[in-house]
């Protein structure tokens, strides 16, 4: 994955982009519990895992997505 984050960014900004993208990926990765906990309590619906995950992933490949087309 770092090999893929050095080619993606050009090294004027390359250490700034790779410290921002861990940071959201450290800051979703910390709310997780909590997120969910009050999900599925709020809702009464288990599944809300799943789709707490489902989002995430769908946002990650339109990151993805996005940083391989602009190049």
């Amino acid at each position: 994955m770092a090999s893929t984050l050095l080619a993606m960014f050009p090294i004027q900004i390359r250490y700034s982009a790779m410290n921002i993208s861990f940071n959201i990926s450290v800051l979703i990765a910390s709310l997780m519990p909590t997120l969910v906990a009050w999900l599925v309590e709020s809702t009464g619906n288990l599944y809300m895992l799943d789709y707490y995950l489902t989002v995430i992933a769908a946002i990650g490949l339109i990151g993805l997505a996005t940083g391989i087309f602009m190049r």
